[in-house]
C-alpha cells in the first residue's frame, strides 16, 4: 500500500514517498525524512507499514510527536493526519480504501485525442450569456452556497475541497476536480477531485496542453465529444484566477450526469472560478501578511521581551506585575545595558495607560538649556529660535506614561520644576505665565546611587523620595548567569526571523563560553555578540568560533568550573562521542535514559 509524507510551508509543499515499509523522520543525517527543524530529535519518529496498516510510532524523542494535536507514542494512521514534529508538520497520504469514499476519483495529466473545443477569454465571461437556460437558478444557488461556506478563515486546501463538493451537488457535473499550481512555474502542486456516484468514479484525465494554457492565458476551455471506456463526455477547464496570478483550474465533465454541458454554462463556470480565485489569492495574501507579521513580532521581541528564568528576575517580574497595575511612580536602578527602558515599556503596557503614548527622554542626551523646553515645553517668543509654541513632553504623555532615564543627569534647576510637576501634576511651559494640567505616569531609571548624589547634594533629597516610590532593581547579568542560556536562545530566535536564517541552536561548547564570561555590557553586550554570530555564521550550529570577541581573551570571571557546568560539558561530549545515540550515552555515563532525557533538557544540549 503506497503512501507519502507532505511538509506544507505556506504554500509550497514538498513530497516525500515512504519507501518500502518504513521511514524515520528527524533532523539526523540518517533520518529517511529529514526537515531542519531545530525543535526535532536527530531520528525523531517513524512511520511503519503493519499488515495493511501505517503506523507511527515516536522514537522518544525530546518534545514528542502530535498527531492532530494530540501527543502520541503510537497511532495507526488514517489518510490527512498532521503530523507535527518540533514546529514541523506532514501530512500523512496513502491509498484510500474505506467506503465512505469511494465517489472519489484520480486524476491523471496527460493528452486527449483531437475533439471539438471552444475558448473563452476573461473579458468574456458574462452571466448574461446563459440567457433564459434552466441551469441560470441552479448557478445561482451555486453562487450564494459559495459566498456563504468559503471564507478567508479556511485553509486553501478547505476552500478547493468545499469547492469541488458545491459544483458535483449540481447534477449537471459527473466529475470535478481543482488542480493547484505554483504560479512562478505553472506546474501543478496539489489536487482535489471527486465523483458524483460510485459508477462514475472513474479515472480523470486532464488535458496536459489545456492545464498549460488556462493557467498561462487565464482563458476557459470547452470540449465537446471526448472519448473513453466507450463513452462520450464533455469538459469545462476554467482558470481559477486572482487579481495578480492564476492559481490553478477548476475542471468538470458530464461524465454519466443527468444533463448534457452546454457552451453558456462555460460563463457561468468561468465566473465560479475567478469568484474562488480571488479568494484562493486572499487567502495566500493574508497568511503571507501573518508570516511576515510574525517575523516583525519576533525581530520587535528582541527589543522589547524581558527574558530571565532566574529567582533575581522573577522577583523583578513579579514587581512589574504587582506595580503596573497602579499609577504609583517607579524608579528603575540597574547598570548600562540591563535592560531598564524595556522594564519601563513592560510597566506600561501591562498599565490601564497602554492606549495613550509612551515617551521617552534621556536626560544624559540634552543639553540642560534644552531639558526644560523638551520636559515642559515653551511659549513662542520665549527664546531665540522660539518660533511657535511647542508641548514639552510631559503634555505629549498626557494620558500615558513619561519614561525619564538617566535621571541623576538632570540639572538642579530642571529637578525643582520636576518635582512641582510630580506634586500637582501641573507645569509651565518656559516662557509661559499659565499652568497647564497633565495627567502622566512617570517612571525614572539611573545607573547612579542616587543616594550617593544626594549625599554630594548633586541631587534633590526632595525629589529623590517622590521618584522612589516604588524601586525596582535590576540585577546585572554576571549575578544571573542562569538566564545566560534563555536569553542566547531567544536572540538567536529573534535574529533567524530578522535575517532569514534558519541556524538550529549553539553548542554545548559554545554555551560554556558565553556562560563563562562576565558580561560588562550587560544583556545589550550579550544581544550584540548574537547578533554578529548569526550574521556571520557559516554552520548549522553556533559553535566557539562564531564568538571570535569572547575568544579573543579570557573570561574575567572565575576560572574555576562549577559542579553543574562540569556535568554539562561532561554529557556533551559523551553524547557527541556517540554519534547523538542517547542510550548508548546512557548506557556509557551509567544513567538511565529518562535521567539522561531530563539532564539533556536541562542543560540545553542538542537543542
Amino acid at each position: 500500500m503506497n503512501a507519502e509524507l507532505v511538509i506544507k510551508s505556506g504554500d509550497a509543499t514538498e513530497t516525500h514517498p515512504i519507501r518500502g515499509t518504513r521511514a524515520t523522520i528527524g533532523r539526523g543525517v540518517n533520518a529517511q525524512v529529514r526537515i531542519a527543524d531545530a525543535m526535532a530529535s536527530r531520528e525523531h519518529c517513524v512511520v511503519e507499514q503493519r499488515d495493511d496498516r501505517w503506523v507511527l510510532r515516536d522514537l522518544g524523542s525530546a518534545n514528542g510527536t502530535l498527531v492532530n494535536g494530540a501527543a502520541v507514542g503510537e497511532r495507526v494512521l488514517e489518510w490527512g493526519d498532521r503530523i507535527q514534529v518540533g514546529e514541523t508538520v506532514l501530512v500523512f497520504v496513502c491509498e484510500r480504501k474505506d467506503e465512505k469514499d469511494e465517489t472519489r476519483t484520480g486524476l491523471d495529466i496527460g493528452s486527449h485525442e483531437k475533439s471539438q473545443s471552444f475558448v473563452l477569454r476573461p473579458t468574456e465571461v458574462s452571466l448574461r450569456a446563459a440567457g433564459s437556460e434552466p441551469f441560470v437558478t441552479e448557478y445561482l444557488s451555486l453562487f450564494y452556497e459559495l459566498t456563504t461556506s468559503l471564507s478567508l478563515k479556511d485553509g486553501v486546501a478547505e476552500v478547493c475541497d468545499n469547492l469541488v463538493k458545491a459544483v458535483l451537488r449540481r447534477r449537471r457535473f459527473g466529475r470535478a476536480a481543482v488542480v493547484l499550481v505554483d504560479p512562478s512555474t505553472g506546474k501543478p502542486v496539489e489536487r482535489f477531485t471527486r465523483a458524483d456516484r460510485p459508477d462514475a468514479a472513474q479515472k480523470i484525465l486532464l488535458d496536459g496542453a489545456d492545464l498549460e494554457e488556462v493557467v498561462r492565458t487565464s482563458q476557459s476551455i470547452f470540449r465537446r465529444g471526448l472519448r473513453a471506456e466507450g463513452k462520450t463526455y464533455s469538459s469545462m477547464t476554467v482558470p481559477l484566477a486572482g487579481r495578480e496570478a492564476t492559481h490553478g483550474v477548476l475542471y468538470v465533465d458530464d461524465w454519466l450526469a443527468m444533463a448534457d454541458l452546454k457552451e453558456p454554462e462555460l460563463h457561468l463556470v468561468s465566473a465560479v472560478g475567478q469568484q474562488a480565485g480571488l479568494l484562493i489569492e486572499n487567502i495566500r495574501y493574508a497568511r503571507r501578511l501573518q508570516r511576515e507579521k510574525d517575523v516583525l513580532q519576533d525581530m520587535v521581541a528582541a527589543d522589547a521581551d524581558i527574558v530571565g528564568e532566574s529567582k533575581a528576575m522573577q522577583r523583578v517580574l513579579e514587581l512589574i506585575r504587582r506595580v503596573a497595575a497602579t499609577d504609583s511612580t517607579v524608579l528603575v536602578r540597574g547598570e548600562s545595558g540591563t535592560g531598564k527602558e524595556l522594564v519601563a515599556r513592560s510597566l506600561h503596557i501591562n498599565s490601564a495607560r497602554r492606549a495613550g503614548p509612551l515617551e521617552t527622554v534621556n536626560g544624559a542626551a540634552l543639553p540642560p538649556a534644552l531639558i526644560e523646553s523638551e520636559l515642559f515645553g515653551h511659549e513662542k517668543g520665549a527664546f531665540t529660535g522660539a518660533t511657535a509654541r511647542r508641548k514639552g513632553r510631559f503634555e505629549i504623555a498626557s494620558g500615558g506614561t513619561l519614561f525619564l532615564d538617566e535621571i541623576g543627569e538632570l540639572a538642579l534647576e530642571a529637578q525643582a520644576k520636576l518635582l512641582r510637576v510630580l506634586e500637582d501634576r501641573r507645569l509651565r511651559r518656559v516662557g509661559g505665565t499659565e499652568d497647564v494640567q497633565v495627567d502622566v505616569r512617570v517612571v525614572a531609571a539611573t545607573h547612579r546611587d542616587l543616594t550617593e548624589l544626594v549625599a554630594g547634594r548633586q541631587f534633590r533629597e526632595d525629589l529623590f523620595y517622590r521618584l522612589n516610590v516604588v524601586e525596582i532593581l535590576i540585577p546585572p547579568l554576571r549575578e544571573r548567569g542562569d538566564d545566560i542560556d534563555g536569553l542566547a536562545d531567544h536572540f538567536l530566535r529573534a535574529f533567524n526571523a530578522k535575517m532569514g536564517r534558519r541556524l538550529q541552536g549553539i553548542s554545548a561548547e559554545a554555551r560554556l563560553l558565553l556562560r563563562r564570561h562576565v558580561w560588562p555590557g550587560n544583556v545589550r553586550e550579550l544581544r550584540n555578540v548574537m547578533e554578529r554570530a548569526v550574521l556571520l555564521a557559516g554552520g548549522a550550529v553556533l559553535d566557539t568560533g562564531d564568538f571570535p570577541s569572547l575568544l579573543a581573551s579570557p573570561p574575567l570571571g572565575p576560572s574555576i568550573a562549577t559542579l553543574e557546568e562540569v556535568e554539562r560539558d561532561h554529557i556533551a561530549k559523551v553524547l557527541a562521542s556517540t554519534g547523538g545515540n542517547k542510550s548508548e550515552a546512557a548506557r556509557l555515563l551509567g544513567v538511565n535514559r529518562s535521567t539522561l532525557y531530563e539532564k539533556l533538557e536541562r542543560y540545553r544540549i542538542g537543542s
